[in-house]
């Protein structure tokens, strides 16, 4: 065999071995381009994880950075930009559980500062803080209190006097005083006296309803436990991209208290 037909097919099989490569490259090489997820399909994929507002969206070189606010606090989700799948999940704020006081925990407030009947108690909310209007009334004044529905604390008060005089018979008026005596009495008594009627607890079917429609995935386990006197569920999901979330929930009023995560 001369040189001249080695030569020729030692190009031949370099022409074909380049080929080759080439067409590995095109074929099997998945084009990164169309991995690639737009900024509106992370989004998506947040809201999928959490049920909140997105207040803002990052996009870094590699991944975007989505920020959803919900009912317990802010949190920072990172989605590759590639793949779609969620790289870690951060809990930057957390919302403090606000409990308002009950109309009868008002009238005793109210009441330990001026003696008489409650006339009207109404609710009202003004720059997202609850209040009480209440108006107490006895035989000399009306007062009028304003208080905050979380705190407790009278932040209005207004007094005026009962213009309305009633003629009386010495007798009607001893009667009238002995009546409002054993009436003020009962009151003190009723208010001091513990309610009786115990809060109704949620179940653990509607435990799980509330964690499933804050995270979706599938529920690995429920555990109802006491802190202070109070009960909650703990429930944990395990979620399709294998990240862990558990979940605390008020066992009478359904709130969702925190949410943690695992990898």
């Amino acid at each position: 065999m001369d040189r001249k037909m080695l030569l020729r097919i030692a190009i031949s099989i370099f022409f074909i071995l380049l080929i080759g490569t080439i067409s590995w490259q095109v074929i099997i090489t998945p084009d990164k381009s169309n991995m690639a997820i737009t900024k509106v399909e992370a989004e998506e994929i947040a809201q999928e994880r959490y049920q909140g507002e997105i207040t803002d969206s990052k996009e870094t070189q590699e991944s975007f950075i989505i920020t959803i606010k919900s009912d317990t606090g802010k949190y920072e989700i990172t989605i590759s930009s590639d793949s779609g799948e969620v790289q870690n999940i951060v809990q930057t704020m957390k919302e403090e559980l606000v409990t308002i006081l009950s109309e009868d925990e008002v009238k005793e407030i109210v009441l330990e500062d001026t003696t008489g009947e409650i006339k009207t108690i109404t609710k009202s909310t003004e720059n997202e803080t609850d209040f009480y209007d209440a108006v107490v009334e006895n035989d000399q004044h009306k007062v009028q209190f304003k208080v905050n529905g979380e705190t407790g604390e009278i932040v209005d008060k207004k007094k005026e006097p009962v213009t309305t005089v009633r003629k009386e018979t010495n007798a009607t008026k001893r009667n009238d005083n002995k009546q409002q005596e054993i009436d003020q009495g009962t009151k003190q008594k009723d208010h001091k006296r513990p309610t009786e009627e115990k809060p109704k607890n949620i179940d653990e079917q509607e435990a799980i309803q509330i964690a499933l429609n804050t995270v979706k995935g599938e529920v690995d386990d429920v555990d109802l436990e006491s802190s202070n006197g109070q009960l909650y569920y703990f429930i944990e999901i395990e979620t399709a991209d294998d990240l862990e979330a558990e979940i605390q929930i008020h066992a009478i009023t359904g709130e969702v208290i925190s949410i943690e995560w695992d990898d």
